[in-house]
């Protein structure tokens, strides 16, 4: 996984793809996540992809991006299942014995890998044009009504 920086330009104030990542399974997963949570979270971050990458390479090529995205990322995390798929309920045995900080880990990890993969096939600039629109901005704090 590339730690030097992202592949397109990232939402502001985020320098690296897998700080991003991070970022928004946190936003998704919510406080305190146990490992059904951060695959849920990963799964929704995935199926985002899918809608905005199908009309461009297609199911099959998404697909393809997804299997090596999981063969790679299984380098790094020997425990990872061969397959994650949406349609599954929860994270399968393999990963609910797992500490939710590795499972975090594994998913920034994918994920960033299919970022990085998909950047290589289709080109930086359209990879960001078509994923910056998934990310969850950071939340700014609510503006406090001056009291008369």
């Amino acid at each position: 996984m590339n730690q030097s920086g992202p592949p397109f330009p990232l939402p502001p104030g985020l320098t690296h793809l897998d700080e991003g990542l991070r970022e928004h399974l946190t936003a998704l997963s919510g406080p305190d996540p146990d490992a059904a949570a951060i695959v849920g979270a990963t799964l929704t971050v995935w199926h985002g992809f899918t809608v905005k990458l199908e009309p461009v390479i297609g199911a099959r090529g998404v697909e393809a991006l997804w299997s090596r995205s999981l063969q790679k990322a299984a380098q790094a995390f020997p425990w990872l299942p061969p397959v994650l798929e949406p349609e599954r309920k929860g994270p399968g045995p393999l990963l609910e014995a797992r500490d939710p900080v590795e499972v975090t880990e594994a998913c920034v990890g994918l994920l960033t890998l299919f970022v990085e993969l998909l950047a290589s096939l289709i080109g930086n600039a359209l990879s960001g044009q078509l994923l910056n629109a998934i990310w969850i901005r950071p939340r700014t704090a609510p503006q406090q009504e001056p009291k008369p």
